[in-house]
């Protein structure tokens, strides 16, 4: 009886974890419908032999609530989701990545950082994007700077 009850709560515990870290959120609560957004594109530079020089390409634009811009960038992070790591609740609020590009969206209540690596940083929280390897954090990155390249704002 101890052995079946002990088997049960450890399956109960690895499903419940299960649950809670891997259940994705979506970005679209991030961001409160009623505020703007401020989205930040960031490149490196590099010289002719490929490696990085100080300078770098920032990009910032403002997006008005409600406008029709703002309903493109929910669009666009609608296809991505992000889920809980051991991070998100016991580590430092630091995402480390070497990535060229890194993308921020200030909007209200939190902000959402992405270095092209698959942690990035919500508020003062470290999540994961995707499940493995970087390329959805890559894909963000490139969606959201086509965003901004293809808008006249």
């Amino acid at each position: 009886m101890i052995k079946r009850l002990i088997l049960f709560l450890s399956i109960a515990a690895i499903v419940t974890s299960g649950i809670i870290f891997y259940w994705p959120q979506s970005f679209t609560k991030v961001i409160d419908e009623n505020a703007g957004a401020y989205l930040i594109h960031t490149e490196r530079l590099f010289n002719e032999r490929g490696t990085p020089i100080l300078d770098s390409i920032k990009t910032e634009i403002y997006i008005e609530p409600g406008s029709d811009q703002f309903t493109d960038l929910k669009e666009i992070l609608s296809k991505y989701s992000y889920h809980r790591s051991l991070k998100t609740y016991f580590g430092d609020p630091i995402i480390n990545g070497r990535g060229n590009e890194k993308v921020m969206i200030d909007a209200y209540p939190d902000s959402i950082s992405n270095i092209g690596s698959k942690e990035i940083l919500i508020g003062s929280r470290v999540y994961h994007l995707g499940y493995w390897g970087n390329k959805k954090a890559q894909a963000m990155i490139s969606d959201i700077k086509a965003y901004i390249q293809g808008k006249n704002l």
